[in-house]
């Protein structure tokens, strides 16, 4: 059972949002009546001013300031907690489930999520330069009477 959410009221955010703490928390964004962003953060405050800031959305980045109308949250005690309000809330407003996602991989003809490995892991699997690690031996190198003696013998 979820909680009743702390409402604030568009279109004027900005006063709204300073009062907010800086902790875990779930929110949705309301678009009207029946679009809805669902998200959980770890600092409330910061993420709902960078997605409803005013002025031109910048190039890669989530605004809604134009179209959200409210804004619901629900603060938790941690990302536990969060987890399970998200999931809930999840399944309360998409009620679809992941039937959505399955259209869009047939759409696309493979699977919708990827793994993507981290920037510091291909760094450490690919090095720019470096020496090897294992004794390399010489281009053209051609051993010694005293190698090729051992060698035979």
């Amino acid at each position: 059972m979820i909680p009743a959410p702390a409402v604030i009221e568009g279109p004027d955010f900005d006063a709204q949002l300073q009062d907010l703490p800086n902790s875990d928390g779930v929110f949705v964004v309301w678009a009207g009546d029946a679009s809805t962003y669902l998200a959980k953060t770890s600092m409330l405050r910061r993420r709902l001013l960078r997605i409803l800031r005013p002025g031109e959305p910048s190039r890669g980045s989530l605004n809604l300031r134009s179209i959200a109308t409210r804004v619901e949250y629900w603060l938790t005690g941690s990302r536990f907690e969060s987890g399970l309000v998200h999931y809930s809330l999840a399944r309360q407003h998409y009620r679809d489930g992941p039937s959505s996602v399955w259209r869009i991989c047939k759409i696309l003809d493979r699977t919708f999520a990827r793994a993507v490995p981290s920037g510091r892991w291909l760094v450490r699997a690919f090095p720019k330069k470096g020496e090897a690690r294992v004794g390399v031996p010489k281009d053209d190198h051609v051993a010694g009477d005293a190698t090729k003696a051992r060698a035979s013998a």
